[in-house]
């Protein structure tokens, strides 16, 4: 018996990657090809079970010719990758249309026409269903070759001008989802860099805008209106117009929703479960929270029915928990969100990347401080703090300071909210104009601060009017809470 190593090369990653039944499928699809005692389903199987027991090595029996190692791997590696190709054909809609466009090509040589232009009215009407407008615009291509060559039958049953018309208005559609698809890039650039600390400049909205409104769009297909409407409603919500934003996302869903069917291809499911979450998102900034309840539980039952091994699945996942615990603390829900921040901490956080980890812990401190559960709200904001190194996120990092700060005098550790004061306003002192209530709020030591209820009054309206310009949810919970905190303080 000789040993072979397993190396974590690309040969290791494709194989790891593989789900349960599509391995079973590429035994089979081994044993059609090979023997069963043949090398390459020996190597696979032997393989296979090594790293399903994590093992660093595995025996191959004596007729195995270690030197032809190499080889072997190469050889199935490629035979693993025309197996998938095969194995997603049927479940991946594209793949189907690319083997049957082969097809075309076949008949078409030879000279097999009236079959031939069967399949491509087949094609196109399933290209353009399922919005493949670059397979399309293929199959428009082998049509015209068909009639240019056998048009004195016109097997197509459609005229040359017809056929052009067609074209003309497919390539005025693919324009129109190039230059939105642009646009929308630009938007999703600025979105990323917009913090409390660093709004957008108006210079730069007012040159997208410019761009934007430069063209009309009419006559178009499906997915170029659908590509226009997102675009829309994300321009919208970065400048905080969320009625008209509603107004393109709701035109957006009703799209979809008309076209349900092409929701089963993957890609199409991710897209569409995008453009239900910033739906969602949009009723919750509109403070519409019925209905975006209503939305919510339909977006649910749509993420635990993607496939298992969709690579997205625990990101929709993440995103839909999100909403939820928005809403909840919106609408003063806490008790529960209690159930859901448990149920998260126990699946969900272990599953996905830091930056989402620190979003969940300050919608967590937020909710234990609404709560005044003041210890909890220590644990999640001293964990932002100190466990996640944040600094380039200078939102996330002045806020959970600020929570500690209020949270610490709550508590009347007084001593330690002077020491944290000195180094939070030391930390604002460049932040800009949206930060002024915290900073005149702890000019001073708290220990020696008596504010009256006239300056709480002004603080408090210039929160709420700061609060209708905030677009994301970890801004709009900020003001919540400390809305709530200041009008606690009022009451007493």
């Amino acid at each position: 018996m000789k040993f072979a190593p397993i190396q974590p090369d690309f040969f290791n990653k494709l194989l790891t990657s593989l789900s349960k039944s599509e391995k079973r499928y590429l035994k089979l699809y081994l044993v059609q090809q090979h023997r069963v005692e043949g090398l390459y389903y020996t190597y696979f199987d032997l393989y296979s079970t090594a790293l399903k027991k994590k093992e660093t090595q595995f025996l191959l029996p004596d007729y195995f010719p270690i030197d032809r190692l190499p080889s072997v791997k190469n050889y199935l590696k490629e035979k693993i990758l025309s197996a998938l190709a095969k194995y997603h054909q049927k479940s991946i809609n594209r793949n189907e249309i690319l083997a049957q466009l082969s097809n075309v090509e076949i008949l078409f040589h030879k000279r097999l026409y009236s079959d031939c232009a069967r399949l491509l009215r087949q094609l196109e009407k399933k290209t353009s269903y399922y919005w493949f407008y670059n397979l399309l615009s293929e199959v428009l291509q082998w049509q015209l070759r068909l009639l240019l060559s056998n048009g004195y039958k016109n097997e197509l049953r459609i005229s040359l001008s017809e056929l052009y018309e067609k074209e003309d208005k497919l390539l005025h559609s693919l324009r129109y989802i190039s230059f939105y698809r642009k646009i929308r890039y630009k938007l999703l650039n600025m979105n990323s860099q917009i913090k409390l600390t660093n709004p957008v400049p108006n210079t730069q909205v007012a040159k997208v805008s410019e761009e934007l409104f430069s063209k009309t769009p009419t006559d178009l297909f499906p997915y170029a209106s659908l590509e226009f409407n997102r675009t829309m409603s994300l321009f919208y919500k970065l400048t905080v117009d969320f009625k008209s934003a509603h107004l393109h996302s709701k035109n957006e869903m009703a799209i979809w929703n008309h076209h349900i069917k092409i929701i089963g291809d993957r890609t199409m499911t991710s897209k569409y479960i995008n453009a239900h979450i910033n739906y969602c998102e949009i009723l919750f900034f509109l403070e519409d929270y019925e209905q975006c309840q209503i939305e919510f539980r339909q977006l649910k039952d749509k993420v635990n029915f993607l496939p298992n091994e969709h690579n997205n699945q625990v990101h929709y996942l993440a995103l839909s928990y999100m909403v939820k615990l928005n809403i909840n603390i919106a609408t003063h829900n806490f008790d529960e969100n209690s159930f859901l921040i448990s149920e998260i901490e126990n699946m969900l956080l272990s599953k996905i990347n830091k930056a989402k980890v620190v979003e969940f812990l300050f919608v967590f401190a937020i909710n234990s401080f609404c709560q005044k559960k003041w210890n909890d709200c220590l644990k999640y904001t001293n964990t932002i703090i100190n466990e996640y190194k944040i600094s380039n996120n200078v939102d996330f990092d002045c806020l959970s300071q600020f929570f500690r700060i209020l949270t610490h005098f709550e508590l009347g550790n007084i001593e330690v909210v002077e020491n944290l004061i000195h180094r939070f306003n030391y930390q604002i002192s460049e932040i800009n104009l949206l930060f002024k209530a915290i900073r005149q709020y702890f000019k001073q030591p708290l220990l020696y601060q008596k504010l009256s209820i006239n300056r709480l009054n002004e603080i408090k309206v210039d929160l709420l009017t700061q609060e209708r310009q905030a677009h994301q949810f970890y801004q709009k919970l900020y003001y919540v809470a400390f809305l709530d905190w200041i009008n606690s303080k009022l009451l007493s």
